[in-house]
């Protein structure tokens, strides 16, 4: 099987660090100092890659998947017991929509041009 390599120039939000890590179909997995990057589908124009990070405890404090070296879908933030405190939707490196979770409160903003347009809240009773 034909190796296809792939480097990715990752850029994470809260830092000018970046990082570039070669994978391939027979190498799929790399696990740098707080976060592993894992190829899950490469072909000629499609390329997924997981991304994870974690604390120095190894517990789990972002995820998501970068599509063609743009973040893409859903990303999420944890707390150090596992729970989501935020999700932003990502279309292709643009922001969609951020999730906030704060108490028992929901809170949604919707970007446009990745700009920020409209805030919602929500209260659960």
């Amino acid at each position: 099987m034909r190796s296809i390599l792939i480097t990715l120039i990752l850029v994470l939000g809260l830092s000018t660090n970046m990082f570039a890590q070669e994978l391939s179909i027979e190498d799929p997995i790399y696990n740098g100092d707080g976060f592993s990057l894992e190829l899950i589908e490469a072909e000629e124009f499609n390329v997924l890659v997981k991304y994870q990070s974690f604390t120095e405890e190894n517990i789990l404090i972002q995820e998501g998947y970068y599509k063609n070296g743009k973040r893409d879908g859903i990303w999420n933030l944890y707390d150090g017991n596992g729970n989501i405190t935020s999700s932003m939707l990502f279309n292709m490196g643009s922001r969609v929509k951020l999730t906030s979770y704060q108490n028992d409160d929901v809170v949604n903003v919707y970007y446009e041009n990745n700009r920020p347009i409209k805030k919602v809240s929500i209260a659960y009773l």
